[in-house]
């Protein structure tokens, strides 16, 4: 268990065993596009009694993170990566339209993020996460430069404000 902020708990799957089936079957079905089979393992893990909230921190961004590592060894093409991010950020929206959301706390949370569709996809799902919480979301997204970003920052004066990118590498350092 971590926390994206203080105030948000990232808890695992209550069902480990089914988990690792859809995982696998998942998986395999994203890499060749297969966009009903997907939608169908998604749908029935919910019916099964997994929350969107389990499926995004379990399924969906572990899937996002394998794809990635798969493509850096040379193990899937870019077409491959290209079928399962496109669809894999699909179900996110999906799975995002489906979580509980709580009363405004009225707090604000600006999220920034890498250049790459796997930043963005965790900086959506953060900021998916924060919105249910009852944050106010302001999502930039990647390629903000320093100074806007910055400037951003001090316009809205964010309670919290976060940064989804794989290494140190991808962030850019505000003011450099």
């Amino acid at each position: 268990m971590f926390t994206l902020c203080p105030q948000i708990e990232v808890r695992p799957m209550s069902n480990n065993t089914t988990l690792a089936t859809l995982s696998q079957q998942y998986h395999q079905r994203l890499l060749v596009g297969d966009r009903v089979t997907c939608r169908s393992l998604v749908e029935e893990a919910i019916q099964a009694g997994n929350t969107a909230y389990e499926l995004l921190n379990d399924l969906i961004w572990p899937t996002m993170e394998k794809l990635q590592g798969l493509y850096r060894e040379d193990r899937i093409s870019v077409t491959q990566l290209n079928l399962a991010t496109r669809l894999n950020r699909s179900m996110t929206d999906q799975l995002c339209a489906k979580l509980t959301r709580k009363p405004s706390n009225d707090k604000t949370v600006l999220i920034l993020c890498g250049d790459d569709e796997p930043e963005e996809l965790g900086g959506q799902i953060c900021a998916d996460l924060f919105e249910s919480e009852g944050y106010t979301v302001r999502f930039a997204g990647g390629k903000v430069p320093n100074d806007e970003a910055l400037k951003l920052i001090g316009e809205l004066r964010p309670n919290c404000w976060s940064s989804s990118a794989p290494c140190p590498a991808a962030c850019r350092r505000p003011g450099s």
